[in-house]
């Protein structure tokens, strides 16, 4: 048996990235960059006005107010060639290229148009225009005016290696111009659920049986952390039936999560299972409450047909508030380093726009076990009276003056699935004794 720390560090040693892939923008969202992003142009690619309103040279406003000749109108996606002369003026959409010379541009709210004659000619365009303006100032060098490259430079980087592609990122990656990226591939992840107990849904329950609840869940659990996932078929405790799963699993996974059978009961056939078909034991058990028969270890094949594959392998105990805890602490740290976020320490960086920012890029960011987890202050007494680390669900309480209130909720152990549902998370109790009201302990959210 080995403490939850070390546990940790032994899932996160053995979770190495997966080879990557090319996939187009629109299915980049929660991929993990391979390689860093540099950007081909400038942005803005010109100089642009940042208001509807009216470009001018900027000296040609040093006091309050001043009349300008409206010589021509630029809209977005525009443009014609044009310096401005001496207190010349042209009137400019949001998002337009300045004209030469232009040096500023007056808001449309500080503009008051003298109306042109009525022999004047319409524009070309159909649009309104006016012979002159006056423009309230004085206007300052550079006001409401955008300058080319003064978001990002052409070959600046803009995204870094690592990087887990949000909704921003994919605006970003699309103002590249890029229809492709390079990211690391999905992981894939079998889920066996084990055990004569149970039956799937849709069918009735028999004297002795139980939904299969362990399996579902963990295919939802899963697909929150950004993987492919293929839920089994139950297998019953039967040792044939459950080596030809595990074994036919091994070499076309890259992740395999078995629930149940990994104690030491008559039917808990999983460990023998797991050495029978080569996988190498890591660790088997765990120091904590709910999940301490926890089971990990690594399988790699070198035949032809899987020269170099690995198989994370983990066994869950059958209890689900077990699995969900188990998954949560271990499984999810490692699915997040097989999609290509780097296995390091969540010490914070001196830089916060750092491309290894770990509130970004870290998979232990809000890891209860990592180096600055999450924590909250107990709304009233608890006594524990297990010596073992303990999780316990619990509840924000929201309140305005104290956000980090929690209270713990009546539970009923490891087969509790209705306080988990109710919960906001779980909080660790890590010794037997005492926690008196405004305690500070570490807590799992999701």
């Amino acid at each position: 048996m080995v403490e939850m720390h070390t546990a940790l560090q032994h899932v996160l040693a053995a979770a190495r990235p997966i080879p990557g892939e090319t996939c187009s923008l629109d299915q980049a969202l929660h991929r993990i960059l391979r390689s860093e992003i540099s950007a081909p142009h400038d942005t803005p690619p010109f100089t642009k006005s940042t208001v509807d309103g009216y470009a001018i040279r900027s000296e040609d406003l040093t006091g309050p107010v001043a009349t300008f000749d409206v010589v021509d109108q630029w809209v977005a996606g525009h443009r014609r060639v044009r310096r401005l002369g001496d207190h010349e003026a042209v009137r400019i959409m949001t998002g337009a290229e300045l004209p030469d010379g232009a040096t500023a541009v007056v808001m449309q709210e500080d503009a008051t148009p003298i109306v042109a004659s009525q022999s004047a000619p319409p524009p070309e365009d159909g649009s309104p225009t006016h012979e002159q303006v006056v423009l309230k100032g004085p206007a300052r060098n550079g006001l409401n005016i955008l300058p080319q490259g003064s978001i990002y430079r052409r070959h600046e980087i803009v995204l870094p290696a690592q990087r887990s592609v949000a909704a921003a990122e994919i605006g970003l990656l699309a103002e590249l111009g890029s229809t492709h990226v390079d990211v690391y591939r999905r992981p894939r992840v079998a889920i066996l659920p084990t055990g004569d107990e149970l039956v799937d849904l849709g069918t009735g329950l028999g004297p002795g049986k139980i939904y299969n609840s362990n399996g579902p869940m963990l295919d939802a659990l899963c697909q929150e952390s950004g993987v492919i996932t293929e839920l089994l078929a139950t297998v019953g405790d039967e040792p044939s039936r459950l080596q030809e799963a595990v074994q036919g699993s091994l070499s076309q996974f890259d992740v395999l999560i078995v629930s149940g059978g990994v104690s030491v009961g008559i039917k808990d056939l999983v460990p023998q299972t797991f050495a029978q078909c080569g996988v190498s034991r890591v660790f088997h058990g765990v120091h904590m409450k709910p999940g301490k028969p926890l089971w990990f270890g690594v399988f790699e094949s070198s035949t032809r047909s899987t020269d170099g594959h690995r198989c994370l392998v983990f066994g869950l105990p059958g209890n689900p508030t077990s699995v969900f805890v188990g998954f949560q602490l271990f499984v999810r740290a490692a699915l997040y380093v097989l999609r290509g976020l780097p296995a390091r320490s969540s010490e914070p960086q001196n830089d916060p726009l750092s491309s290894h920012d770990p509130v970004r890029n870290d998979p232990l960011r809000r890891h209860p076990l990592g180096d600055i987890p999450d924590m909250a202050r107990l709304v009233a007494d608890h006594e524990q009276i297990i010596d073992r680390p303990t999780w316990l669900p619990f509840r924000w309480l929201y309140a305005p003056q104290a956000p980090d209130l929690v209270a713990l909720l009546p539970t009923q152990g490891s087969a509790d699935l209705l306080s988990l549902s109710r919960a906001d998370g779980l909080a660790l109790f890590p010794t037997r004794g005492h926690y008196p009201a405004g305690s500070k302990v570490r807590i799992l959210r999701w």
